[in-house]
């Protein structure tokens, strides 16, 4: 199989996982704070609120219709209200139409970019790599925060295990070529 026997794809997304991305937000918002206190030593409560803060189902926000609304109080904090914004529906439909990338499986995803984009995707991607996975994962999490987590982010984590599918079955693609 070849990259023309596939749907036709447009654009490429890299996805990463809700809590990862809730732990990369942190990082890099409260970054002072962040030195001198990690996210796997906030308190519970913390750590569930910063679900909410760092923008509750963002990746539906971007990829199923509706643009994010940020508030104006300087550090451009996502509004996340309980209201879905967006479709989740024409998430998966966009998503359809593109090369799935996971930053969990960097490597992975730059050659499924690098398959389907080979004159626009560098692989030499290092180090931007390394910045993305400097601090904490969710695995580093207890169980009951990461499942209180999922539940702020129910839809942008539904949202990820499709994308999670659709990198498998372009990866297969690949690796079959």
């Amino acid at each position: 199989r070849t990259p023309t026997d596939e749907p036709p794809v447009s654009c490429f997304v890299m996805m990463r996982h809700p809590i990862n991305r809730v732990i990369s937000c942190y990082a890099f918002f409260h970054a002072d704070e962040a030195a001198v206190r990690p996210f796997v030593t906030l308190a519970f409560d913390e750590q569930v609120a910063m679900a909410t803060k760092c923008g509750e189902n963002l990746a539906l926000k971007y990829l199923g219709g509706d643009p994010p609304y940020y508030r104006d109080d300087g550090f451009r904090e996502m509004q996340a209200p309980n209201l879905r914004h967006g479709s989740i529906d024409v998430a998966k439909q966009t998503l359809d139409k593109c090369v799935v990338g996971i930053t969990e499986r960097w490597e992975e995803s730059l050659d499924n970019f690098n398959y389907y984009f080979p004159w626009v995707w560098k692989k030499d991607q290092t180090g931007v790599h390394e910045k993305l996975t400097h601090h904490a994962a969710q695995d580093d999490l207890p169980a009951a925060t990461r499942a209180a987590m999922i539940d702020v982010l129910s839809v942008d984590t539904e949202l990820y295990e499709y994308a999670l599918q659709k990198f498998e079955e372009q990866n297969a693609c690949r690796s079959s070529a």
